[in-house]
């Protein structure tokens, strides 16, 4: 495994593993795995075999601390998405899906034990997006 820290931040507690294929990365913040990366070469298919046509998945294991936060802040910033996308999803089963040519203004979540693929349309009002998060916590286990 490949170790390197966030741009910019050398002395911050967070540093990023990448995988020995290159296809999988980890931001480590403190000593937890807070957001997991696959790249395109590892989405070739879903769970089900159907194919996905995505450039990256992440995946949020949960917020934990304002630090930590921070750190997933400026992982985002990065990859060139947004914080608020990836805070979504903490601490679920959906991953977030970036597609090769997608609409700024949307945003495509996906299930991997249900199969679904949920659209987001990012040009809301803020009460939008509690009503998207409550859908994604009581929906990623139904079918």
């Amino acid at each position: 495994m490949l170790k390197r820290t966030l741009k910019g931040h050398a002395y911050m507690q967070a540093y990023i593993e990448t995988y020995d294929d290159g296809n999988r990365e980890v931001l480590v913040s403190y000593t937890t795995g807070v957001v997991f990366k696959a790249n395109a070469s590892a989405l070739e298919k879903d769970f089900y075999g159907r194919p996905l046509n995505a450039i990256a998945a992440y995946w949020c294991s949960g917020l934990y601390s304002n630090t930590t936060i921070k750190h997933i802040s400026l992982y985002c910033r990065e990859n060139g998405i947004s914080y608020y996308d990836l805070k979504l999803i903490a601490n679920t089963q959906w991953y977030l899906l970036v597609l090769p040519e997608q609409n700024p203004y949307k945003r495509y979540y996906y299930n991997p034990h249900t199969g679904k693929i949920f659209e987001v349309n990012t040009v809301q009002k803020p009460s939008y997006y509690k009503k998207v998060r409550k859908y994604l916590i009581e929906n990623q286990y139904r079918k």
